[in-house]
């Protein structure tokens, strides 16, 4: 069997990397060869990433820490580098780097007259990179030096158009909201070092029955701000929907395989620490509930395709957080592999649409599915997943969480299906008005009717690889080895297995709900049904709140950021600049200039002048020395 070598998982983690120099060094003025470069990177670690996957699968049970090399000592901590393999990390490389390598193949079809292509995949290499880093990582401060990466990447990502002044506000959004969660983050570093002296990510939760009952809960806190951040739950969650601004593939694989997923892995790396705080778990919980419900709503009222996919993305994430705070790790890590795929997927078939009738907006699309039939079919698969319809994979994940959720909290399990409710009419009716009725251009592209056409085959390919994953991908919820190679990445848990039953009438009640939504969506935007009730609800307040996102960004904005951080604290901040910082540092300066203006009058030119000064000294020294001498003689 293929043995695992410290020399493959840094390959895994270097290739893109490698891929981002040669083109900035060497190809960054031609295109082709910058996009082939970019793609046998990413082949070149999906290649690798699979052979881990094989040989983990095959050990499973053991944990690999491959390289642990000294970086740099300061104080009592030792800062070792290196690299971990695992059960968890060989699935998560896995995933990252299979949807990692379909993005780049459809961003070579997709942006192939972009000027500016070489500097996209140079900002994609580097990002799939920090992703592999911070999954690899084996301490806590190696896992935050890429996470921090992943966000400048992101940055660069979401506002690639830069010229754009939307792209740049939804950059620098995305950059300062997740900040905020990794202010989060480095506190919770810092207390972990204070309390057991190391980073190491095995002995932090080899010591989590060692933390003081308190420091745990601020180090929970502070990693759970971090993960918040990152994979956008509520209040958190502003900036994602917003990301949309960057190219289509990169919303992808931010959605599916980076970004967002980090967040998860992050709680599921040290779920130890997590499971000794109950109370901590019902917070998680509680804002899982809270991001699926009303990010759900959002989706409903949005019309943007890309947006009503964000949304979504958030709510499924809102599914995970429930599950992690039910304590069902596994779960939660299934459906973070089950989504990855079908999420990119739909995210890509978006961008495929997109590219055949120039816009994201659905009110001017309709009857797609006859021009557009390879990616209408792809779509579906990937929005049957989304749903949770049987056997499509999301349907599997699903089903787990649901389950735990019946049997441990009744009022969770009855939000978790209102949120398949919810997920099935905002999926259906994106469905219906992009794919069904009469093509509707707007009057900006009255022409565009003409140019309908299916997607080249490098955008299409990875559209149907992907609709492969999205179909069959949750039948690994059979594999005991799965669960197994999940519980032994993290052998420190108090609770290796949550347990969880089959009930026969929790599919079929999810089932009735995912065809009631499916009924409600055709009867209102496919027969147009009730069209006053329609009319009504679009003039009411709650599709006001609704397409204000519930005035949390007018919060954050307004609020928060022009009157407490501008004028309260930045007026506080200036005064105290002008009136005391300025002051002092002016005062210094004149009394620095008062003094010289007497050294100046010294300066005459008069040689009579110099030679009074040099002789006074002369003989102010010898006084000097003189007084001392009496001063040792008396003593």
């Amino acid at each position: 069997m293929f043995e695992i070598n410290e020399l493959l998982i840094w390959m895994i983690q270097f290739s893109p990397f490698i891929s981002c120099i040669l083109i900035m060094c060497f190809f960054y003025k031609n295109n082709l060869i910058s996009s082939s470069i970019a793609i046998i990177g990413g082949f070149l670690s999906w290649i690798l990433s699979l052979l881990l996957l094989v040989a983990s699968i095959s050990k499973t049970g053991e944990s690999f820490i491959l390289s642990n090399h000294l970086w740099f000592s300061v104080f009592n901590l030792d800062l070792n580098f290196g690299v971990m393999s695992d059960g968890l990390t060989a699935i998560m490389i896995f995933v990252v780097t299979s949807v990692a390598l379909l993005v780049q193949i459809f961003s070579k079809g997709y942006l192939n007259d972009d000027p500016s292509i070489s500097r996209y995949y140079v900002f994609l290499s580097l990002f799939i990179f920090s992703m592999l880093g911070a999954v690899l990582a084996s301490n806590l401060l190696q896992i935050f030096i890429f996470w921090e990466l992943m966000g400048l990447c992101s940055f660069l990502l979401i506002g690639f158009w830069f010229e754009k002044p939307q792209a740049v506000i939804a950059a620098r959004k995305a950059f300062l909201i997740t900040r905020l969660g990794d202010l989060g983050f480095i506190f919770a570093i810092v207390l972990i070092w204070n309390q057991i002296g190391t980073l190491d990510i095995l002995l932090i939760n080899e010591s989590a029955s060692k933390f003081e009952s308190f420091s745990l809960l601020l180090i929970t806190i502070g990693l759970l701000c971090g993960a918040m951040g990152k994979s956008a739950q509520f209040p958190l969650h502003v900036w994602l929907p917003d990301a949309m601004e960057g190219p289509t593939p990169v919303s992808a694989l931010i959605h599916a395989a980076t970004m967002v997923a980090a967040g998860v892995f992050l709680i599921a790396r040290f779920f130890p620490l997590f499971e000794l705080v109950h109370e901590i778990q019902v917070v998680m919980l509680t804002i899982g509930l809270v991001t699926l419900l009303l990010t759900g709503l959002l989706g409903i009222a949005s019309n943007d395709i890309k947006r009503v996919l964000a949304y979504s993305t958030i709510s499924q994430l809102g599914y995970m957080f429930v599950a992690l705070g039910l304590g069902a790790y596994v779960a939660a890590i299934f459906h973070l592999i089950t989504h990855a795929f079908f999420k990119a997927l739909l995210f890509l078939g978006s961008g495929s649409i997109n590219h055949s009738t120039g816009t994201f907006d659905m009110r001017h699309m309709g009857g797609l599915r006859k021009t557009m039939p390879l990616t209408y079919i792809t779509f579906l698969i990937g929005a049957l997943s989304l749903c949770g319809i049987f056997p499509f994979a999301g349907f599997w994940s699903k089903e787990v969480i649901v389950g735990i959720a019946y049997e441990k909290n009744i009022i969770v399990f009855v939000a978790l299906l209102a949120g398949i409710f919810m997920t099935s009419l905002y999926v259906f009716r994106t469905l219906i008005l992009t794919f069904f009725g009469e093509f509707k251009p707007s009057k900006f592209f009255i022409e565009q009717k003409k140019h309908l056409h299916e997607s080249s085959n490098i955008m299409v390919i990875p559209l149907i690889i992907l609709a492969v994953p999205a179909f069959l991908v949750g039948f690994i919820d059979f594999y005991d080895g799965f669960e197994q190679m999940l519980i032994h990445a993290n052998p420190y848990l108090l609770h290796q297995h949550v347990e969880h039953h089959f009930h026969w009438f929790i599919p079929i009640i999810s089932t009735g709900l995912i065809l009631g939504g499916a009924l409600v969506a055709y009867q209102l935007f496919y027969k147009n049904s009730f069209s006053s009730a329609r009319q009504y609800i679009n003039n009411s307040f709650l599709i006001k709140i609704l397409n204000e996102r519930y005035y949390i960004d007018y919060l954050y904005e307004q609020f928060f950021v022009s009157k407490v951080l501008i004028s309260y604290i930045g007026a506080k901040l200036v005064f105290f600049d002008k009136e005391i910082i300025d002051n002092f540092v002016n005062s210094v300066g004149k009394s620095s200039m008062n003094v010289g203006q007497i050294f100046i009058k010294s300066v005459n030119g008069q040689m009579q002048f110099y030679s009074l000064i040099m002789i006074s000294g002369l003989i102010l020294s010898q006084i000097f020395l003189l007084i001392v001498s009496f001063y040792v003689a008396g003593s």
